[in-house]
């Protein structure tokens, strides 16, 4: 896209300016200003160091201004961007009020809500940014509950923690701690959830459960089978109803993890596809676009994960499954064969090996 100065107004010049890490080759990572055009979804981005272009102006219509934070991690043009500060006053003075991280735990009792409670969080205009299912030793639960001065009730909470799994999640909001406490209180009081109760507490938890803490993987790697709800359903708030559908089937999520994959780790997984689907480009490129959720998928009241889901997804093509099969997920949440909301593995003997990629140590 051709950006003429004489013909730039001063609509076509807003932007947001972040301090951001890139992946450059070899593996090193460069310091970059990362510049956000809100008037057509453009970025650009300026070596900190030489002050010289390292990406000229280029629109990018899958980001949305809400992509834009500290912390955010981003997929553009197969590199991975970390964004770790604001680049100038005027960004700061606009987002630091309003965008702020939250952790949110579902305790094992919660997740037969799962999906509804992604729901709601969605409908909130939260934005969920990482998650993992865990399960918590009675370290961690000391960890977010050791505040309790009540003897009797802290023993309940870490009781209640260390049950079955539990579902970690990373939050992004407008005055993120204080609305996640109302909504949870307001919508699910009975379930176990615990969330952050201070934005210093927020740092803490998340640090924890997602930086140095190495949780062992819920996977059951037995008669279960992998999803991947695509980076277009998530980007579009879909993950909640998936899931809703999803647990609703009968079949149960055992595993999970929000993952943002790089083009190489999208080659190796769909390597299969490679010259066999017409559209394999076009399904690398949404698969590296932006975060997906992979889940591995088990039996609960069907008795098999593979052919359960793979009725619940419906026909490899969305517009087909939209004909023949208008209740399938890909129907109601996909658009076309490559963007068809989710995947799922195709064959039965593939399902060990694709919940390995994902799940495996």
């Amino acid at each position: 896209m051709s950006f003429g100065v004489q013909r730039m107004t001063a609509e076509d010049l807003e932007k947001l300016i972040f301090i951001a890490l890139c992946e450059a080759d070899g593996g090193l990572e460069r310091r970059i200003y990362l510049h956000f055009y809100l008037y057509d979804n453009s970025v650009e981005m300026i070596d900190e160091k030489t002050r010289k272009p390292f990406l000229r102006r280029t629109r990018v219509d899958k980001l949305t201004k809400r992509d834009f934070f500290v912390g955010s991690r981003l997929l553009i043009f197969g590199r991975n961007i970390n964004i770790i500060d604001y680049g100038d006053c005027k960004t700061r003075k606009e987002l630091s009020p309003r965008m702020e991280r939250t952790f949110l735990l579902l305790k094992s009792k919660s997740l037969h809500k799962l999906g509804e409670i992604w729901c709601e969080i969605v409908k909130a205009d939260f934005q969920v940014v990482n998650c993992k299912m865990i399960k918590l030793r009675p370290e961690d639960a000391v960890k977010i509950h050791g505040n309790e001065t009540d003897s009797t009730r802290l023993s309940e909470l870490i009781t209640s923690s260390i049950e079955g799994v539990s579902v970690a999640m990373e939050i992004v909001a407008r005055n993120a701690v204080e609305r996640m406490k109302e909504l949870y209180e307001e919508n699910f009081p009975d379930s176990p959830i615990y969330s952050s109760s201070s934005t210093a507490n927020a740092s803490r938890d998340i640090e924890y459960f997602f930086g140095v803490q190495n949780f062992s993987s819920t996977a059951t790697f037995s008669d279960s089978t992998l999803a991947i709800l695509k980076p277009h359903a998530v980007r579009s708030g879909k993950t909640g109803e998936i899931l809703k559908e999803i647990l609703a089937s009968g079949l149960r999520v055992t595993a999970m993890k929000m993952l943002h994959l790089d083009r190489k780790t999208c080659e190796d997984f769909l390597k299969v596809y490679r010259g066999v689907a017409p559209e394999y480009n076009q399904m690398l490129l949404e698969l590296s676009s932006g975060p997906c959720l992979v889940l591995e998928i088990s039996p609960g009241s069907s008795e098999d994960a593979h052919s359960s889901l793979r009725r619940l997804c419906g026909p490899f093509d969305s517009e087909i499954g939209r004909k023949f099969y208008p209740q399938s997920l890909r129907a109601k949440y996909g658009i076309d064969r490559a963007l068809n909301a989710i995947h799922c593995t195709d064959l039965p003997d593939d399902c060990a090996s694709e919940v390995d990629f994902f799940f495996g140590q």
